[in-house]
């Protein structure tokens, strides 16, 4: 295999990992996003909004929860801006 492999994706997720991200998941299903945008804003709070799907139509734009407001980058990728910049 040439190209590298980052080991730590490799691994399988812990319990805790799971447990987070059904929390962050429902906490963003519960705010009215739909399933495919809350399970990337729960993988976000993990690896990072820079590395999730951009948000789609359907969802740009909703509040973020409460629990959640101000975190990094959050409000950049609820709003579909470039994470990027």
């Amino acid at each position: 295999m040439s190209e590298k492999t980052n080991p730590r994706r490799l691994q399988p997720e812990s319990l805790y990992q799971a447990r987070r991200f059904d929390h962050n998941y429902r906490l963003y299903r519960d705010a009215g996003f739909c399933g495919l945008d809350a399970a990337h804003a729960a993988d976000g709070h993990s690896i990072g909004f820079t590395h999730v799907a951009p948000i789609r139509g359907c969802c740009k734009g909703k509040t973020v929860p409460e629990s959640h407001a101000g975190e990094k980058d959050i409000e950049r990728w609820v709003a579909g801006g470039d994470l990027l910049d």
